[in-house]
């Protein structure tokens, strides 16, 4: 287990391990951008590219989503930074577009000392960079809508949990969870929990452990 986001590069850089995974709509290779933030607030951004990892120090940039590789996001990124936001954004469902979106408004927005407030504004952030629900663009498996969103309270220990189709979002209070090693796995159902919001904690059951689909 690392604490920090420099202990977490430490071991990628070392790279003395394999990451694979299905793939999905009829042969789609997933693409993905990972971002690890710790408590002080340090960022990596990781790109797993044929069996190779890039990690980047994403600066003062506060979002990313899944394509293109990340030096080229960036790139669009310094250009919309020029451009200012306050009287034109772009507005597609492309993984750029809302990208730039969220960083624009993730710089522009309040920062706050209560976490409460401070989720609801990350939210607010999120939810207009997000594809809108049940939209698919045919041809362009990489853009599908979108169907769930998390947020986390870093420092609080919270995980928050947000299905489009509930009613409210819901969190995990990780200082209340046995976290220490050979305790038992536990799970919150969320098939079977449609209409639950705040702390839902008391709420997880023992499982089994999570099986990989590959």
């Amino acid at each position: 287990m690392n604490a920090t986001t420099d202990e977490v590069v430490a071991v990628l850089e070392k790279h003395d391990f394999s990451i694979g995974g299905a793939t999905f709509d009829g042969g789609t290779v997933s693409a993905l951008h990972w971002g690890i933030t710790d408590a002080s607030g340090k960022t990596a951004i990781l790109e797993f590219d044929h069996g190779a990892v890039r990690i980047y120090d994403p600066g003062d940039k506060l979002a990313m989503t899944n394509d293109p590789e990340w030096p080229k996001m960036n790139a669009i990124l310094d250009y919309w930074d020029k451009i200012g936001g306050t009287h034109a954004l772009p507005g597609t469902v492309s993984s750029p577009d809302r990208c730039v979106r969220a960083n624009f408004f993730a710089h522009h927005v309040e920062k706050v000392n209560d976490p409460d407030l401070a989720v609801a504004i990350c939210k607010s952030v999120i939810v207009p960079s997000c594809v809108p629900y049940t939209y698919l663009i045919e041809g362009e498996p990489n853009v599908s809508s979108t169907q769930w969103r998390s947020y986390s309270d870093i420092r609080g220990r919270r995980y928050f949990f947000d299905i489009v189709t509930n009613p409210g979002y819901y969190y995990i209070d990780l200082n209340k969870c046995n976290l220490r090693k050979g305790a038992s796995v536990m799970k919150f159902n969320t098939s079977e929990n449609t209409d639950v919001f705040g702390d839902v904690t008391l709420m997880l059951k023992p499982s089994a452990p999570f099986t990989p689909m590959y």
